[in-house]
């Protein structure tokens, strides 16, 4: 008898422990502020409604160069919702192993921890598929260096969405994420 695997994605498996489980301590990294499976439900819809706002698309690549927190995993869910493809950019990465994901990737988005920016202004030229970035960690009034044709905007932007429910339809064959890595 086959196995029904429909339920074997990531937004759904959330979405199914937070309706179980509700405000049961679910994640934490180190000294923040941990989430229950129901906030971490709520998190990864308000920001996968705000990417729709985006026109993020089903198979979509999306950059994300972010250090491993809360944020991130809620990013990882957000985008596993949606059906669109991480593109997990090491933090270290700068000039040419920098522009070469991103060029190789060609997202037209990405979301960014703030420390990080300066080396994507620096190869801004090299990316021409990038057009918007969304920043972690902006604090008001800053903007981060120049971009000439880079779009900048804070993060907390796409957390204004609704936390409705993602009417999309992932499967477990569809592609998740691209990794780079040396070997």
């Amino acid at each position: 008898m086959p196995v029904d695997k429909s339920g074997w994605v990531v937004g759904k498996v959330l979405a199914a422990q937070a309706a179980a489980r509700g405000t049961r301590p679910f994640l934490q990294f180190l000294d923040e502020t941990p989430l229950s499976y129901a906030e971490a439900d709520d998190a990864a819809n308000r920001l996968a409604n705000g990417l729709l706002r985006q026109q993020v698309a089903q198979g979509e690549h999306v950059a994300v160069m972010v250090p491993n927190s809360v944020v991130y995993c809620t990013i990882w869910f957000a985008l596993s919702r949606l059906g669109a493809v991480q593109v997990c950019i090491n933090t270290a990465y700068r000039g040419l192993f920098l522009s070469h994901v991103l060029a190789n990737a060609a997202p037209r988005l990405m979301l960014v921890q703030a420390e990080y920016l300066p080396a994507l202004a620096d190869i801004e030229d090299e990316v021409p598929a990038l057009q918007q970035v969304f920043v972690l960690g902006l604090g008001p009034g800053q903007r981060g260096p120049p971009f000439k044709r880079i779009r900048v905007s804070p993060f907390e932007e796409l957390l204004e969405a609704p936390a409705d429910p993602i009417r999309r339809e992932v499967a477990y064959r569809d592609l998740g994420a691209i990794m780079y890595t040396s070997g």
